[in-house]
């Protein structure tokens, strides 16, 4: 995810690909509909019970509030279902909202300073689509014709394409790169693009000539400018590291817009680490890794390990091995420039394999770690532990999938509300091919819905990893894919408004292998993978159009904007991507892996940052 041309001091909650916030300190609390009459029922309760006052009083049970509807709009005691249509900014901002019990009793909403930036987003929104033409025309030619700018993936492959001609093209396009973005953002200045985050600098050019800046402020003439956030520009991370090899495990952004890198960094003496790389808040560079765990037993590709962001606190869970055959599963809880926090045991065993953990969260304080636990004659299972405190304290491993069932890889959403979604590809028996099965919990895995059988409802018979996603419009997403003989393959996308019902699975344009998905604002839906059978994108498909293809649709998922290769060097093999979004900027980060150019033994974690 995803940082920032322009710097708010507002502590805002950035979401991650797969988490949503909905949780905070609030400012304004107003009540739902629902609220209002459970308000006024009480207020006939209380007369009707009026007159002993040596009455015993009547034992109420707490009042428990939760989010329904189909926006997720609705707050209330009770859920409640409403039509599937896009409301006013105020309805469609209340995910940044926080549903609760308010001072009177009644449910209703708590607004956080995320809403108001969300409001004030759509507001600013709506004041560019009112610019006159002329107005439009005259700040396209301060940025050279970037008033029609198009989706991410044609901004990515016009950097694709200079990268891979010449590297000495490449570096003059970063560097004429850079002069666009400083002046697409005067631009944006001068069209009211965003008002109330605009520097003292910027509003002296928006008043006058670029010479008028010399006649403010003195004491503004001594202020260097801070750094330009780099979009469409490639960012090594690991270039001027001690390592050369590793695996990436998640991403995240924190208030300020910093992009924090979770990777597993194997070491010259063969232990391996578990490093963080963060970024400066304009994204325009990262620091060298801080180290979380030191020396650590070399462990598998498939090890994996998560990340998610709580603020400006990182949750990070892994796999790590004590001792030869234990493997267990651990979670901390830390924050910034230490990275020191309470290590906690989630699962360990000798007598299964541990791995695949990874994190869904749900602001305030609820998050559950899911994991692969493998035994002998082929066997595994999916499980969990989960939290309400935000880390501190776990309850017991449950079972996610059917023990009849043979399952493994999985991913996990919250929906608007507190029900937890799990998809997993999983063998019914073991003559069976592998499918993809998706089930829900309203109580953090004590009783679960049936699973759904997603080949039962179209498309292709078997699947592999799946991959669960939330919009901030509250559609959820699920996509997995299939292989067919040769290098090709299949990846598929189905839709559900709440849940319980899914839509026929399509397939992706584009898109074969390894896709990921990542929800932007409103209804944008990013998606990446590999245009080939896992592993084949760049055999298949020789550079610069081979490996991750990128591409975005801006209806939920309805239609896609035509794909774009990452900027991958010529000669170089692609292991593994994750993307994250930054939904106040509007920035798509991605960051992967690639091998160095002709070689196998040594790899370069990358990195770059596109615009919605």
């Amino acid at each position: 995810m995803r940082t920032r041309t322009i710097f708010l001091t507002l502590s805002l909650v950035l979401t991650a690909c797969s988490s949503t916030s909905e949780g905070g300190e609030g400012q304004a609390r107003i009540q739902s509909p629902d609220a209002e009459h459970s308000e006024h029922d009480a207020a006939l309760d209380a007369e009707a019970h009026q007159g002993d006052i040596g009455a015993e009083k009547e034992v109420v049970e707490p009042l428990t509030c939760v989010v329904s509807g189909c926006n997720g709009s609705v707050c209330g005691p009770e859920a409640v279902d409403t039509p599937c249509v896009e409301g006013p900014p105020s309805e469609m901002c209340l995910s940044e909202a926080l549903c609760g019990v308010l001072e009177d009793g009644s449910c209703g909403w708590t607004l956080t300073e995320a809403y108001t930036e969300c409001l004030a987003q759509y507001e600013s929104d709506a004041t560019r689509a009112e610019e006159s033409d002329a107005d439009v025309e005259s700040s396209a030619d301060a940025v050279v014709d970037t008033s029609e700018e198009g989706p991410i993936e044609d901004s990515l492959e016009d950097d694709t394409e200079d990268l891979v001609e010449d590297t000495q093209s490449a570096e003059d396009s970063s560097a004429q790169g850079d002069e666009d973005a400083g002046a697409l953002k005067d631009a944006q200045a001068d069209i009211g693009d965003d008002a109330a985050a605009l520097s003292d600098a910027e509003n002296d050019k928006d008043a006058g000539a670029p010479g008028d800046a010399d006649t403010t402020d003195a004491d503004q003439g001594d202020v260097e400018p801070g750094p330009e956030t780099l979009v469409g520009e490639v960012v090594p991370i690991t270039e001027e590291s001690q390592y050369d090899k590793g695996e990436l495990y998640g991403m995240g952004v924190d208030p300020e817009g910093r992009v924090s890198i979770f990777w597993r960094a194997e070491r010259t003496d063969g232990l391996h680490d578990l490093v963080l790389s963060q970024s400066d808040p304009a994204v325009s560079g990262f620091q060298a890794p801080i180290t979380l765990v030191e020396g650590i037993a070399p462990l598998g590709i498939t090890a994996g390990g998560d990340l998610e962001m709580d603020g400006a606190s990182h949750l990070f869970t892994w796999r790590d091995d004590p001792e030869a055959g234990v493997s267990r599963v651990m979670f901390r809880r830390a924050a910034m420039p230490a990275l020191e926090g309470e290590d906690v045991i989630l699962g360990e065993s000798s007598l299964h394999t541990l791995y695949r953990p990874h994190i869904a969260w749900r602001a305030p304080s609820t998050l559950c770690v899911l994991w692969q636990k493998s035994g002998n004659n082929d066997s595994s299972d999916v499980v969990m532990r989960c939290s309400s405190d935000g880390g501190v304290s776990f309850a017991p491993e449950v079972g996610v999938n059917p023990l009849a069932d043979t399952a493994s890889v999985s991913d996990a959403v919250f929906g608007f509300s507190s029900k937890l979604f799990v998809a997993y590809h999983a063998k019914p028996s073991t003559s069976s091919k592998v499918r993809i099965y998706v089930r829900s919990s309203e109580d953090l895995g004590a009783t679960w819905t049936e699973p759904l059988d997603m080949s039962t409802l179209g498309g292709a018979e078997d699947g592999f990893h799946p991959t669960l996603a939330r919009g901030m419009d509250g559609v959820l997403h699920l996509a997995w894919y299939n292989s067919l003989p040769g290098l090709e393959g299949q990846a598929w996308l189905s839709h559900s408004n709440e849940g319980m019902t899914w839509s026929t699975p399509e397939l992706m344009p584009t898109i074969q292998s390894q896709i990921a998905l990542c929800p932007g604002r409103g209804a944008v839906l990013h998606a990446s993978g590999e245009d080939a059978k896992l592993g084949y994108g760049c055999i298949a498909n020789p550079p610069p159009n081979c490996g991750i293809q990128v591409m975005s649709s801006y209806d939920s998922g309805a239609n896609w904007g035509e794909a774009s290769p990452l900027p991958v060097s010529a000669e170089t093999t692609l292991l593994g991507h994750d993307m994250v979004s930054n939904l106040i900027e509007g920035y798509l980060h991605i960051a992967w892996w690639e091998t160095l150019p002709n070689q196998m033994t040594k790899m370069q974690l990358k990195f770059i940052t596109l615009e919605e």
